[in-house]
This record gives C-alpha cells, sequence and structure tokens, in this order.
C-alpha cells in the first residue's frame, strides 16, 4: 500500500507495481492503467496542470475524437516503447500523453494559418518554454521514461499534420 508519506516523496517500483504501474510482470491492461498511475503528487500536478493547458488547446482547436486519439495513443505508444526497451522499467505516468498533446500543439503552428508571431507571441513563446523545460527535465530527471516523451511528442505533432494532408487531399480531389 502507497501511505501518505510515499505520496509526496515517490513510491517505490514495487509500489507502483501493486497500483498499476506497467511492468514485465503487468497484465495487458497496465498498458493503459498505468497512465493513470503517478509516483508522486508533484508528478501528478505537473501532468495535471499541463493537461489543463494543452488539453483544452487541443480539444477547443481540433475536436474530441482528435484529442482523446492524441492523448491515449500517445500515452500507449509511449508505454510500449518504454516496455519493449526495457526489461526492468516500471512505468506510470501520463508523460507520453501529455507530450503527445504538446507536440499537437507544436502542429497548431503549422496547420492553423490566423496563428502568426506578430498576433500570438505569447502562445509561440509559452509553446517553446514549454518545449524547453520539457526536454531539460526529460534529460536531467531520475528515472524518466524519454522514450515515452519522444514518442508521444513525435505522435501529437505526426497525427494532426496526416489528417491536415489528407484534408486537404479530399478538397482537391472533390473540386
Amino acid at each position: 500500500m502507497i501511505n501518505k508519506d510515499h505520496a509526496i516523496t515517490g513510491a517505490t517500483p514495487y509500489q507502483m507495481i501493486n497500483v498499476g504501474a506497467l511492468s514485465h510482470t503487468s497484465p495487458l491492461w497496465a498498458f493503459i492503467i498505468s497512465i493513470f498511475v503517478h509516483v508522486s503528487f508533484s508528478h501528478f500536478i505537473i501532468n495535471i496542470i499541463m493537461l489543463g493547458v494543452l488539453g483544452h488547446v487541443i480539444e477547443t482547436e481540433y475536436n474530441n475524437y482528435i484529442y482523446i486519439t492524441i492523448f491515449f495513443v500517445g500515452g500507449l505508444l509511449g508505454n510500449i516503447t518504454g516496455y519493449l526497451l526495457s526489461d526492468t522499467a516500471v512505468i506510470s505516468g501520463a508523460s507520453g500523453s501529455i507530450y503527445s498533446l504538446l507536440g499537437g500543439f507544436a502542429a497548431l503552428l503549422i496547420i492553423n494559418k490566423t496563428i502568426n508571431f506578430h498576433t500570438n507571441k505569447a502562445l509561440i513563446i509559452l509553446l517553446l518554454l514549454t518545449i524547453m523545460i520539457g526536454i531539460t527535465y526529460t534529460a536531467i530527471g531520475e528515472g524518466v521514461n524519454i522514450m515515452a516523451h519522444l514518442i508521444g511528442l513525435l505522435w501529437g505533432f505526426a497525427l494532426p499534420i496526416f489528417l491536415y494532408i489528407i484534408g486537404n487531399i479530399k478538397q482537391y480531389i472533390l473540386k
């Protein structure tokens, strides 16, 4: 069981596995459930803040289905990658999902022609600052699933770009 001290300082890998974190001894459902299991309260709070900020933008700019697809597939791909690359990893948290939302946010700068530096200076600076902080945290953080972050970021960026290209091809064909 995880007591209140471990909720603040971080649970042990064994405790994390007992509450749904992904390991090589986990059942298949842990690939999804582990997205909602966090090592500590601070890990949870950081992910919730990022989810609130990025999730609102992604859901507003795209739609609910794309938002949910970016979030869950990004987290799942990150978990699968971490699982395949390490025999000893205990994987938990929504970081792969959060980074996929960050990738979707970055894709907006290419897709949405109304977003430009002069009218959205603060938004673009915030995005770049968030990416820099995320990369720094990924590089220096202990026990961070770097591949989940990278795979999530790439997925979140690629899906909206792909859908945008497909939409343009459909419009061109229908003309």
